[in-house]
């Protein structure tokens, strides 16, 4: 269904034997570590962002922002998550 979608807005749909078509005006986004396992029928029509890994110290500071900022963890909490985070990364 996504490659209807992708080409030109149509998921199409057989119920019960009976074929019908919706038209949708949709974006569709998709996000991968590793763009090569996506086939390239798929990949060919999206355009493909690449970013530069994280430095330690950056990884850290956006890890602890968003878990007090958008998950409402302790700023005691979020620390400690991320000299974990840190250690594996």
């Amino acid at each position: 269904m996504l490659l209807p979608l992708c080409e030109n807005g149509i998921v199409p749909e057989t119920k019960f034997g009976m074929p019908r078509e919706a038209r949708l005006a949709t974006r569709v986004c998709e996000a991968a570590n590793n763009p090569r396992c996506v086939p390239e029928e798929v990949r060919s029509r999206f355009l493909v962002l690449k970013f530069r890994r994280y430095s330690p110290e950056r990884y850290g500071t956006a890890v602890k922002r968003i878990l007090v900022k958008r998950e409402g963890v302790q700023a005691e909490l979020a620390e400690l998550c991320r000299g974990k985070g840190q250690q594996r990364a």
